[in-house]
């Protein structure tokens, strides 16, 4: 039997529905099954972040360096 269901044969409930709700409210609120998940989907997020920050740094540079390379060759022909 489920809690929902012991509720009922205790005669504890007042409102039904009422009673049904709050009982889903407490299993919700005491359920942690997908946190785990959650706190995965954070990391990867702040992981992904760092790699697109470190791309962008990585591409100015880049850029800047061919620019460098090119000016260098029209200065020398």
């Amino acid at each position: 039997m489920t809690e929902l269901d012991l509720e009922h044969a205790r005669g504890l409930c007042g409102s039904p529905a009422r009673h049904d709700r709050q009982i889903l409210i407490r299993r919700f609120l005491s359920d942690t099954s997908g946190s785990t998940a959650l706190e995965y989907g954070l990391i990867m997020a702040l992981v992904f972040l760092a790699i697109v920050t470190a791309m962008r740094f990585f591409a100015d540079q880049t850029t800047a360096m061919y620019n460098y390379i090119g000016a260098a060759l029209n200065r020398s022909s």
